[in-house]
């Protein structure tokens, strides 16, 4: 998927919307949101004039985001609501998104194996320091707003490609928490490519 590009399209976008409303306890979370689509929408739309594996789907309202995989899957971007997948609410296409109605219409074959298309939500939003946290999941049915979302799964993404804060606990026997080192060099190699 296109990880990298969203996950950079929707940090700029969180900084493009906390330089409109800087004041964190401030803000009006409805024009903040709007702001951050927006700004993600139009680096998106930048972003796939230069890739041929997904593009940004046209015409979609209020600055919506709905990215198209290899033309066959549908990834609807949206914000969390209470750190969770949204509901579709009383929209249609929404609703037919969230039951996978696209799967009845056709499938796709490669070799034996069979892939139907599928209506897949990344979700995000931004912790207490307003770094992006993200996440992709399934719907499989609808939901009523505030109730628990009805998913075949639900994974979290992560949101940058930097190891630095990648750690592993130690064994057993010792308390101390071990740090991944990468060579500046190594680091150096990893980001040329």
């Amino acid at each position: 998927m296109c990880r990298s590009e969203v996950s950079e399209a929707l940090l700029a976008a969180i900084d493009y919307a906390n330089e409109l409303q800087p004041e964190h306890d401030n803000r009006d979370p409805y024009f903040w949101s709007h702001s951050a689509r927006y700004a993600a929408r139009k680096a998106l739309a930048k972003a796939s004039d230069r890739n041929a594996d997904w593009r940004l789907v046209a015409g979609v309202p209020n600055s919506g985001i709905h990215l198209c995989l290899n033309d066959l899957h549908v990834v609807r971007v949206l914000r969390s609501v209470w750190n969770t997948t949204p509901s579709p609410g009383r929209n249609k296409a929404r609703r037919d998104a969230w039951q996978q109605h696209r799967q009845l219409q056709f499938s796709f074959k490669d070799g034996n194996r069979e892939f139907p298309p599928t209506d897949l939500i990344l979700d995000w939003t931004t912790d207490d320091l307003d770094n992006l946290v993200m996440h992709l999941g399934m719907p499989q049915g609808v939901w009523e707003h505030g109730s628990n979302p009805i998913l075949a799964w639900r994974v979290p993404l992560p949101s940058a490609d930097s190891l630095e804060e990648l750690s592993f606990e130690g064994g057993e026997d010792t308390d101390v928490p071990v740090s991944l080192r990468i060579d500046e060099a190594e680091m150096e190699a990893a980001e040329a490519v």
